[in-house]
This record gives C-alpha cells, structure tokens and sequence, in this order.
C-alpha cells in the first residue's frame, strides 16, 4: 500500500525479484487441473508479487510468440453489455490469421466483487459479456494468463464471449484465437 509517485519510490530488490521470476517460470503447470490449482494459489498469495510476476511473465512469453499481434497498430475497443457491463475494459488486436483480446475488470472494490473475493467466476459476471465484432471471430480462445479455453459462440449473432468464462480464473485475460 505505497504510493508510485517519485516522493515515493524506493530501491528494487533485485535478488528477490530475480527469485519471484525463477519460481515463476519454473512453475508452469501443463494440466488444466493444474494450472486452476496455481492460479488460486496466485490469488490467495497476491502480495507476494508472483501473480504479477506470472502476468508479466505470461504476456512477454505471448509477445515473443506472437509479435505481430503486439506489432499490430490496429486497436479495437469491444463493448460489452449485462449487469456487470460497466466493470469491464476490453479491446482486440488482429492480425490476418489470429486475434488476440485483452480483457480486465474494474472497480474491482466495488460490486461485482465481494472484499473476501477476487472477481472471477458466474456469481460475479452473470450473463455479462463481450461482443465481437465481424472479422474478429474465432470458435475458441486460449486464455495464456489463467490458461483455460473459452468458446466464443462467435457462429450466433450477438452471443460473444461470456464473462463469466474470460474471467473464470484471474480478473485479467489475454486470449489468443486463430480468426476464421
């Protein structure tokens, strides 16, 4: 709980850091289960500066996979609509063959989330989601953050991608799909 100001900056800790990012990067599970296990751990241990880390981490494996996803000067803001609408920033990034979307949730102090939990999951984004729009299709989208698959529903007009999945396990999603 510091501020990020220049009055308030203080020295890095590099060795520790050093250490948060080799845990990290040696921890990455190859099962679902697995990952939903390490996720939860993440978010029960959020001080501690890996799921930072992770995300960091995860994206920077993702830009060096795909750069030109991350290349791309092309920005798409999504809409999304429901009851938890307002709690949501998405935009998409296309390239010819792939998309990738990036999606966060805020006001996370407020509803839809409770002070005892992270803002993931159903009983938190209900039946909110994200539209696509033409173009920016795709049947599936892997979620390189919390590592799951979301299904887009992309072939029924208007039904996007549910909420409640994107964020099924971290508040934060970068999904990559390949567009059809």
């Amino acid at each position: 709980f510091s501020l990020v100001d220049p009055d308030n900056r203080r020295p890095v800790n590099y060795a520790a850091r050093e250490k948060i990012l080799a845990n990290v990067a040696e921890r990455q599970p190859t099962s679902d289960a697995a990952t939903a296990k390490y996720i939860r751990e993440l978010l029960a241990n959020a001080e501690d500066g890996r799921l930072k880390t992770h995300t960091i981490h995860s994206a920077l494996q993702t830009r060096s996979k795909y750069p030109e996803l991350f290349d791309s000067r092309h920005y798409t803001p999504l809409v999304s609509v429901g009851s938890a609408a307002e709690h949501v920033l998405a935009f998409a990034r296309p390239s010819e063959w792939r998309v990738m979307i990036v999606v966060a949730a805020r006001f996370t102090a407020s509803p839809p989330a409770s002070p005892e939990n992270a803002p993931v999951g159903p009983a938190v984004w209900g039946e909110t989601r994200l539209l696509l729009p033409p173009g920016l299709q795709a049947d599936q989208l892997r979620c390189v953050l919390g590592g799951h698959t979301v299904e887009t529903n992309a072939r029924e007009p208007g039904s996007g991608l549910q909420l409640s999945r994107v964020f099924e396990r971290l508040p934060i999603a970068l999904l990559i799909g390949d567009c059809r």
